[in-house]
This record gives C-alpha cells, structure tokens and sequence, in this order.
C-alpha cells in the first residue's frame, strides 16, 4: 500500500501546485461544502462547527452531480475533504481517471493529497454520522489510490465556484 499511495500522493500534490491563468476551467468537477454555524460554536466549544453538506458540479454544464445528507454537526473542513473524495470516488467508479477535480479548500485539498485528515472534532452524539462518513471515505481513498488530478479552484482569477451554496 505504502509505494503506490506515496506515488499517487505525490502526483496530486504537484498537479494541485501549478500557476492560474486567468481562463477558466472548461470542464471538470468541481465540489463545495456549506457550514451553517451552530451558535457561538468557537467561543463554546473552541472550534467552528455546525450543520454541513456537500455537493458536486459539472463544470461544463452546472448539472448536480452528487449532494450529501446535511449532517448535524461537522466541520467545513470535513465537508469540503469529503465532497473531493466522493468526487473522486465516483469517476474510478465510471472507470474515469483524466476528468480534473476543483476544490476552493487548501486545508480538504492537502487532507486528501497526504491521505489522512488533520480534523479535532470531537466524537460524540451529534458528530458520530459525519466522522464515519469522512473516515469510510478516507479509507476508500487510501484502499483505490484515484488518479484523477486535484486542483484548487482559483476564485480569484476564474470566479466563485461554481458548486458554491451561495450562502456566505
């Protein structure tokens, strides 16, 4: 497992890196998470959190291509790591390795180039759905080693992603 996941690691790790032009993807997948937050999340509990979902997007055509269930409580960080791998999850499973996946999410982008997460939300009644959902993903990442390319959504340069909720 070691060898062929550092190789792929490594591939996804200098694909992301290159320089925006200022044209805009014509196609790909592109993937967002929302966070609504829980009330005063960070001042009680020390982290942000609240209720999450993902979604995922044609490029080329603005179709839906996946959303999540809305968990209770989660993080954005989990959300957005999630949303890339079940993107990239569902293109090995349609035998798809060229179709580039966009993120808008440094933090999601770097979880799934090294393979594992970094979250510190805590387990518990309200968490548990969403924890097992990143960790069965995780595990499936690591198991299939996707060769699809991940790459940082630009907003900057292209735009507001396009998978964006539009909730900010």
């Amino acid at each position: 497992m070691g060898h062929r996941w550092q190789s792929q690691k490594t591939n996804l790790y200098l694909r992301r890196r290159g320089r925006p032009s200022g044209v805009r993807p014509a196609g790909g997948v592109v993937v967002d998470a929302s966070c609504i937050p829980a009330r005063r999340s960070s001042e009680v509990d020390g982290y942000f959190h609240g209720r999450v979902e993902w979604q995922g997007r044609d490029l080329a055509t603005g179709e839906k291509l996946f959303s999540s269930l809305v968990y209770p409580q989660s993080t954005i960080n989990i959300g957005e790591s999630c949303a890339i791998i079940e993107a990239l999850k569902r293109l090995h499973e349609n035998g798809d390795t060229k179709t580039v996946v966009y993120s808008d999410s440094e933090i999601a982008i770097n979880w799934v180039a090294n393979g594992y997460h970094r979250s510190k939300l805590p387990m518990n009644e309200f968490t548990w759905e969403a924890l097992d959902k990143m960790d069965e993903l995780f595990a499936w990442l690591v198991e299939a080693a996707p060769m699809n390319t991940v790459r940082k959504w630009e907003t900057r340069h292209w735009g507001e992603n396009p998978a964006d909720y539009g909730r900010k």
